[in-house]
């Protein structure tokens, strides 16, 4: 799987991640999952962050048809994203999986920086 791919995959996850969220509801507990449990920036600085680190993917990101609810995630208070991830162990691995995988170094990246935007 090339970089592209893995970073896309990895939207596609969070999206869904956000799109549960809107549904859902209980408290996740696996390190990758709880840094998008518990970032402290909102969607359009994670745009921003993945805009500074790929103007490529930030665009990416940004035109996504789950954007919407990635933005919708994030808005979220860290307790909500907390019960949603345990009610989705699915999802947590998924994201658990995919930090771990090609785009873990870019997706760290951007949590790590997106507080400067």
């Amino acid at each position: 799987m090339d970089f592209r791919t893995a970073t896309i995959r990895g939207t596609a996850v969070l999206g869904a991640v956000a799109a549960g969220s809107l549904v859902f509801g209980s408290v996740a507990s696996a390190a990758p999952s709880d840094t998008i449990v518990n970032s402290p920036c909102s969607f359009s600085q994670i745009v921003a962050a993945t805009y500074a680190v790929s103007p490529e993917e930030g665009a990416a990101l940004a035109s996504s048809p789950l954007s919407s609810s990635f933005a919708a995630f994030l808005a979220a208070p860290p307790w909500q994203r907390q019960i949603f991830l345990s009610s989705q162990p699915a999802v947590v691995d998924r994201v658990n999986a995919f930090f771990g995988g090609p785009g873990s170094g870019f997706v760290r990246t951007v949590f790590d920086t997106c507080t400067q935007y």
